[in-house]
């Protein structure tokens, strides 16, 4: 856990003992108290909320004081009374000592009296003093507003970022449009805002506080007949903080992957001699475009590619629509068929091995969708870009492996499997039902898998479940919902759509 000094601790002292740090800032100034006896000691004083005695509660120690005193004089009364009924001499000289004993007992108690209160009183004063000194030097943008946002007092640091006499700023909600008046009504939560004044940018917390219990505060700051409760407004300057976490953004890894979809039939359609050429030319746009960006490039088979750039590029290939995939179609060197190619990306992963399997998938998705297309994968965010190409697709054992390979993760992440033809079924869709229905149960008895499969005719469609995607088309269509999935097939094929 990252480590403060002990100047940035004392300025979070006075939030921390208002319990408006988040709790990883909190766990961070608790450490720091635990390793640092200075502090500590700060803290403990801080900390210790003087409460002037009221009124009653004085009343109550004079008639304690002033109940004590007729005691002792009933005691001595008795005394004096036995002493005279055995000697009237002895008597008189007791009754004058216990004159003498209420005389001095009178004069402590008051004397007493006047010193406790003055010295209350000062130390009243002098704590109240430190306590608006404090808020007025602390390095935290602090200020206190009423019900209705009108600023009633702020500290040096918070003037200072408004640039301007504090008497310029009449209302929180001018300064922060993004603070409404109901937001000040926090009943005694934190509620923290985002917002942004000039080029810096700021987490506003707000916390509204009953006045009776800031009775020292309110003196000083002037807040009388401003109703029952204030609003307690704290600034922290997150400009770089968040400049930290782009940058930190900026330099994650970005796995990728291209596949040349027509390879194979490219290069067959020019001459032999030349293929070593078409080759070279695409490596070269490919190494080219990666290049630009900063990246890696490294061809692993005659037509797959892996490349690794940073995340900060990410915005300007998606604003060129990955112009590769262009620019590719260029190369031609005699050949008949426009080479194109498929972008995997994956981004937004826990580790690098993650962004790659993002990448693996993206690339799968973009072969399944007909190639001559990008797809990236950050996290569970998926997007789309190219696949305009209108070409000949010739169907390969990787392809029918890859469509494969989807259909059997959307069947096995659904709790309910629905097998539906078109609506004026044949035998082909039918047979092409079985086949799938066939599928899932083998799938079911070997891996366990709990989900519901049924086979629905053109009787059945006319009301799907509330939460299908129903699909058209004589072609087989792969529609997914969360945790439901409908296969819809047709003319004797399984999956062309995912």
């Amino acid at each position: 856990m990252e480590k403060i000094s002990c100047s940035i601790a004392k300025d979070l002292l006075p939030l921390y003992i208002e319990g408006i740090l988040s709790e990883e800032t909190a766990q961070v100034v608790e450490l720091h108290l635990q390793t640092c006896e200075n502090c500590k000691k700060d803290f403990e004083i801080m900390r210790q909320d003087f409460v002037f005695p009221s009124a009653p509660k004085i009343q109550e120690e004079n008639e304690k004081i002033l109940k004590e005193l007729k005691h002792q004089l009933k005691i001595k009364r008795i005394l004096t009374a036995v002493v005279a009924a055995v000697s009237i001499k002895a008597g008189i000289i007791v009754s004058v000592f216990t004159i003498v004993y209420i005389g001095i007992a009178l004069w402590l108690y008051f004397s007493r009296k006047r010193g406790i209160l003055a010295g209350l009183i000062a130390f009243s004063s002098a704590y109240d003093q430190s306590r608006q000194n404090l808020l007025e030097e602390m390095l935290m943008p602090y200020a206190v507003t009423d019900g209705s946002g009108h600023l009633l007092w702020m500290n040096r640091e918070f003037t200072a970022i408004l640039e301007e006499d504090k008497n310029s700023y009449k209302n929180i909600t001018a300064v922060f449009p993004e603070i409404t008046k109901e937001m000040l009504a926090t009943g005694g939560e934190v509620v923290s805002i985002h917002s942004c004044l000039g080029d810096r940018k700021f987490r506003i917390d707000l916390k509204q506080v009953m006045v009776d219990s800031l009775d020292a505060a309110v003196t000083a700051g002037g807040l009388e007949g401003q109703g029952s409760s204030v609003t307690a407004v704290y600034l922290l300057d997150e400009t770089q903080t968040l400049k930290y976490m782009q940058q930190i953004n900026d330099q994650k890894l970005v796995a990728g992957l291209i596949y040349l979809d027509n390879y194979d039939e490219a290069l067959e359609s020019v001459e032999e001699v030349r293929r070593s050429l078409l080759t070279a030319l695409i490596d070269r746009k490919i190494s080219k475009y990666i290049s630009g960006m900063n990246g890696i490039v490294k061809k692993i088979e005659k037509d797959k590619y892996f490349f690794a750039i940073k995340q900060q590029y990410m915005a300007r290939i998606q604003e060129e629509r990955f112009s590769i995939l262009e620019d590719v179609k260029t190369v031609n060197i005699g050949n008949d068929m426009a080479v194109t190619l498929s972008i995997g990306i994956g981004m937004g992963g826990d580790s690098y091995s993650q962004n790659y399997e993002y990448a693996r998938t993206s690339i799968d998705m973009a072969l399944g969708r007909g190639g001559d297309q990008a797809v990236v994968k950050d996290s569970d965010k998926i997007q789309y870009y190219g696949g305009k190409a209108q070409q000949m697709e010739k169907t390969t054992r990787v392809k029918a492996r890859v469509k494969a390979h989807a259909l059997r993760e959307l069947m096995e992440n659904k709790d309910r499997l629905l097998i539906m033809g078109h609506r004026l079924a044949d035998i082909d869709s039918f047979g092409a039902a079985v086949g799938i229905y066939r599928i899932a149960m083998s799938m079911k008895s070997a891996s366990g898998c709990s989900y519901i499969t049924h086979i629905i005719f053109a009787a059945s469609i006319a009301e799907p479940p509330p939460n299908a995607m129903m699909t058209s088309g004589a072609k087989a269509r792969i529609s997914s919902a969360p945790r439901f999935a409908q296969a819809r097939v047709g003319s004797g094929s399984t999956s062309e759509k995912i």
